[in-house]
């Protein structure tokens, strides 16, 4: 590649806004079909891993023949919103065979030409959308993983077709010993069988859930746990099986899904927190700070590899006083209700949702509740339920330090935090 003669210019305010108008080259390297330069797929097969696979056929295809490639040859360092103004770089991943595959996917670095120099990971920004869901705009330096750049990572199942658009840009941070350096890159996939279950502590986040999408949980047990290490103050956490049934009632639009299918609860309570700043409850949980808080914060804390197999949940939640209905939300992590632990109708849920499994193994009732204590830190802590008390205008229901049932909390009140989610 020739070098091109170096011209100073005189840089506009709006260049300088955009930290300095360092010329910064950037350029991602177009894959193009299946065996063609620098593309290609890895097929990972276990054939031996599991007899209800045997036989089946793993095919993904790459195909990126419609998109140009990312190509800025005199960058400038971009604000985001303007970075994401950018025609993006556009490839399809598409699932051939028939049965499900885990995948990965890399962006790995393409050899310079000499007298180039790397851009460093730190001063590159990236946005990625999956079938037009953001996945989010970050420094490329949070996909590095064991020294390998992971842009995804999923499941895809037979016929399924994802479409990716990728946009890169020089962060408007960079720094100005970065001038003049380079980033080239490629896409590369690797593609496996869901692997057998081994143990919920043990298997990674796809595998549970590509077998929890399969049906095949034998390894997987209601009150299983595991240890996760959440961002923050929030440290190391224990997660618990709590539920792997789907009776009919499940299937009713009517009906609340926190208690069906794959569902998991923290053991204990991460934090103590208020239901509202404001001592009220109208509005039920959707339109509290509690709701927004597990939404917005929890759920962000935890590892991005849970964060990617919680799947959306019909949340349904009872009402204050003097309102007529029921309150529907659809949520990623959610808190529980009276009848999730103690097969009671101390709400006006009642029947709309059903007795997790754990709970109902355990033997917890309303006269028998020693294993609904959570604890936090050391100390058994009363903790928050989603329904909102239909008595008054401004009361949540919550379990007790004791593990029992209680009418009513005020919404003020710090009390402890304890979500469950579901996978599938």
């Amino acid at each position: 590649m020739k070098k091109k003669k170096k011209v100073q210019k005189k840089m506009s305010n709006k260049q300088k806004r955009q930290l300095y108008g360092f010329g910064l080259p950037i350029i991602l390297g177009t894959i193009l079909l299946l065996g063609v330069s620098y593309a290609w797929l890895q097929l990972t097969l276990h054939g031996t891993v599991t007899n209800t696979l045997e036989g089946g056929k793993l095919s993904l295809k790459l195909d990126d023949t419609k998109s140009l490639g990312i190509t800025d040859e005199e960058a400038l360092p971009k604000l985001d919103e303007v970075g994401l103004m950018q025609d993006p770089y556009t490839f399809t991943l598409t699932n051939e065979g028939n049965v499900e595959s885990k995948y990965t996917i890399f962006l790995d670095d393409v050899p310079l030409l000499q007298g180039e120099e790397q851009l460093p990971n730190t001063s590159i920004k990236y946005n990625l959308t999956r079938n037009e869901s953001d996945l989010g705009t970050k420094l490329l330096s949070s996909t590095v993983k064991n020294n390998k750049r992971v842009l995804d990572t999923g499941i895809i199942d037979p016929g399924g077709n994802y479409v990716y658009n990728l946009k890169m840009w020089i962060d408007e941070h960079v720094k100005s010993t970065d001038s003049g350096k380079i980033f080239k890159g490629i896409i590369h996939v690797v593609a496996d069988q869901i692997p057998e279950p081994n143990s919920f502590a043990s298997d990674d986040w796809l595998t549970i859930m590509g077998n929890v999408r399969t049906g095949n949980t034998s390894k997987y047990n209601v009150g299983d746990t595991r240890e996760i290490e959440m961002t923050g103050e929030f440290g190391k956490q224990v997660l618990r099986i709590a539920n792997k049934e789907t009776p009919e009632d499940c299937k009713q639009t009517n009906f609340s899904e926190t208690a069906c299918g794959f569902v998991v609860e923290f053991v204990d309570i991460i934090e103590t927190r208020q239901m509202n700043q404001n001592n009220t409850n109208v509005g039920g949980y959707p339109a509290s700070a509690m709701h927004q808080y597990l939404e917005e914060t929890i759920f962000k804390a935890l590892p991005e590899e849970l964060q990617n197999v919680i799947i959306d949940t019909r949340v349904i939640s009872g009402q204050e006083k003097d309102q007529p209905d029921n309150y529907t939300s659809n949520d990623k992590l959610y808190l529980l209700s009276p009848r999730e632990i103690w097969n009671n109708n101390d709400d006006s849920l009642g029947s709309k949702t059903r007795q997790l499994d754990y709970y109902s193994t355990v033997g917890v009732t309303t006269s028998a509740y020693d294993l609904a204590i959570k604890k936090f830190k050391t100390e058994a802590t009363g903790w928050w339920l989603r329904s909102a008390t239909n008595t008054n205008r401004s009361g949540f229901k919550y379990v007790v330090a004791t593990g029992g049932p209680w009418n009513y909390y005020d919404a003020i009140a710090s009390l402890g935090v304890s979500p469950a989610f579901r996978i599938g």
